[in-house]
């Protein structure tokens, strides 16, 4: 919650930010039991709208955090464009009627243990059910063993780890090793 305030307060703040019992409630005005939250540590790529529709596809509904601040991307792309660029791709690829965007400092949706464990509690009190992860590497193995300790202390969120996805010519599609044999 601390690292919210710093954020607005510095100005990056945007006015799509919800806050966790607005999420509740809007969920709630919906009906959705079961949302899903997808940890997207760049900018979208094609291998993150895979992940995106798999989350879609387990779950009523979609929490789409937005990656806002300084940090938010490795190639300075300003803030404002990130979040236009984001809500073009949801508009025309993702059904609104099951889709929560909310804007997010990016330090909360970094490819390290440490800030999926983060993403993982501020998900979980927005409502969240479940955590859809990309395949993070190095840093695999340490997200898993926090969350895991997470769990004894109350993280309720269960997460779903995606293996490294790749576009198939052979296919023509997005894969991963265990649907490809390419």
């Amino acid at each position: 919650t601390a690292l919210l305030f710093a954020a607005r307060d510095a100005g990056y703040m945007l006015p799509q930010h919800l806050w966790p019992r607005e999420i509740r409630a809007r969920s709630a005005r919906h009906g959705w039991r079961d949302v899903a939250v997808a940890h997207l540590s760049h900018f979208w790529r094609r291998s993150h709208e895979y992940l995106v529709r798999c989350a879609l596809e387990s779950s009523e509904a979609l929490l789409l955090h937005t990656p806002i601040g300084p940090e938010a991307s490795l190639h300075t792309i300003p803030p404002d464009v990130l979040v236009q660029a984001s809500r073009h791709l949801t508009e025309r690829y993702l059904p609104s009627d099951r889709l929560i965007e909310n804007s997010v400092p990016s330090a909360y949706l970094m490819p390290r243990a440490r800030a999926v464990l983060m993403h993982a509690i501020f998900s979980q009190n927005c409502g969240a059910h479940q955590i859809y992860l990309p395949d993070l590497g190095a840093e695999d193995e340490r997200t898993r063993e926090l969350l895991g300790e997470a769990a004894h202390y109350g993280l309720s969120l269960r997460p779903v780890y995606m293996a490294a996805v790749y576009y198939c010519e052979a296919c023509g599609g997005m894969v991963t090793r265990k649907s490809c044999f390419h």
